[in-house]
């Protein structure tokens, strides 16, 4: 069919314009406030879903474009009051130094953590934080006190590194 044939806007976009004229003719005896009324008494569910997909879609891209990457190395070191976390210029040295792209992968050193696992530290948030992080397997490497360490590696939560389990971590 040809485009002549057709109409001047195309066949199906025809009934959409004779609908759109009609509904253009309805509003023009109304008032402003009637208008607004008659647009919302009719197309409040149209105009709701409009609404909802345009912010979903905006949280949608906002969330692809800052989520969280994917971590090249995760380390805690827990109880300590050093400048050695994220933004730190230790942080910063060694990501130039193993040759890190920062901006591929993150690199996380999290030296928020203040905790006693020798003792019941359970409510601890912190506790809780370096425990979730361990168990997860996202936490590569833990830096703390020996007996603190040895008391959360007594829990079964670390792994030996003579362990047959760790040998190609110990051959790196």
């Amino acid at each position: 069919m040809k485009r002549n044939e057709r109409g001047k806007t195309g066949g199906k976009f025809l009934i959409v314009r004779q609908w759109m004229n009609g509904e253009v003719a309805k509003l023009r005896p109304l008032s402003m406030r009637q208008r607004l009324e008659y647009v919302w008494d009719y197309y409040k569910l149209w105009i709701i879903g409009i609404v909802t997909a345009v912010l979903i879609l905006t949280a949608g891209i906002r969330q692809f474009v800052t989520s969280n990457r994917e971590n090249w190395f995760y380390a805690c070191f827990a109880n300590t009051y050093a400048d050695i976390g994220n933004g730190s210029t230790f942080r910063s040295d060694f990501a130039r130094y193993a040759g890190y792209d920062l901006s591929q992968k993150n690199l996380v050193f999290q030296a928020q953590i203040y905790c006693d696992p020798t003792r019941e530290d359970y409510g601890n948030q912190y506790y809780r934080v370096l425990i979730a992080s361990m168990d997860s397997g996202v936490l590569d490497v833990l830096v703390m006190e020996p007996e603190r360490l040895t008391a959360i590696g007594a829990a079964g939560r670390l792994m030996d590194l003579e362990d047959e389990r760790t040998a190609a971590i110990m051959q790196k």
